[in-house]
């Protein structure tokens, strides 16, 4: 005949006694892995109420001490303002980008440490910008020019004091020579002389041709004069910008001169608060 499956499991039939030991074995296994699980629960709830407790113990406290001596409590917290407020009496605010984005321990910051107290810190520039009322216009007349002597007045009549010192052009500007201030500008096409260049009945051919600084260098067109159309023949026929440019002697012994920072401040104010007739 057919075989049959021995002791099957079906609702008909009652599990063979071995197979019913091995359920009973599962079980009981199950129920052994689950049992430290309960006890870590219970141990992890005991603690989070435990914080849960402690928490609410401390602002009942608290709050019950506000309630109870309201007037302490504000002269505790004005006191604890004022001396957290000490700490600005030597609060200094740091504006070189040079140690605001430099470290300070670093092998650049180290060798620009080593090329100052060599050769002494670098110049500071002012500088001036002249433009046309209409942006992009040429700024080549004498009317503008005229602004751009008087723009360098104000700059060389500006004077400060930094912890009772006067400082002024004289003394902040660079000298290389020990005697001339290092400037340069369209104006020296004219010898910085206000009358020579309103005497000249061609403006253009003498910026078309060469000019020197007060140390005999020649000045590249493109350090002062920005915006420069050329005719033809090779000639300036329009510039829209002039610069003026001053550098500012660094003390050796200092890498960044608070006294230039102050006099150069001062300067820039007073050229902005300059109101020029022909130009901006």
């Amino acid at each position: 005949g057919a075989e049959m499956t021995p002791y099957p499991d079906t609702p008909m039939h009652t599990p063979h006694p071995e197979r019913v030991e091995e359920s009973n074995t599962v079980q009981k296994s199950t129920a052994d892995e689950e049992e430290p699980k309960k006890g870590c629960r219970k141990y992890w709830s005991k603690f989070a109420a435990s914080i849960h407790w402690g928490i609410y113990q401390f602002f009942y406290n608290l709050g019950l001490f506000v309630t109870r001596r309201p007037f302490l409590t504000i002269a505790l917290s004005v006191c604890l303002c004022i001396l957290c407020g000490l700490g600005f009496l030597n609060f200094d605010t740091e504006t070189d980008p040079e140690v605001l984005f430099t470290p300070q321990d670093s092998q650049a910051a180290a060798d620009k440490r080593y090329v100052e107290d060599t050769f002494g810190a670098s110049p500071t520039d002012v500088r001036v910008y002249v433009t046309a009322p209409t942006r992009g216009d040429d700024v080549v007349s004498k009317a503008i020019l005229n602004d751009l002597f008087d723009a360098a007045g104000v700059v060389q009549s500006a004077t400060t004091t930094w912890n009772g010192e006067t400082l002024t052009y004289d003394n902040r500007c660079l000298k290389s020579d020990g005697t001339n201030c290092a400037v340069m500008s369209v104006l020296d096409w004219w010898g910085n002389d206000r009358a020579t260049m309103n005497a000249d009945t061609d403006l253009y051919a003498t910026l078309s041709g060469n000019a020197y600084d007060v140390y005999g260098d020649l000045i590249p067109k493109a350090q002062v004069m920005g915006g420069i159309t050329y005719d033809s023949n090779g000639n300036i026929s329009k510039v829209e910008v002039f610069q003026y440019i001053l550098r500012c002697r660094v003390e050796d012994s200092l890498r960044t001169d608070d006294r230039v920072k102050e006099w150069t401040k001062v300067a820039a104010e007073d050229v902005l608060a300059y109101t020029p007739s022909d130009s901006k």
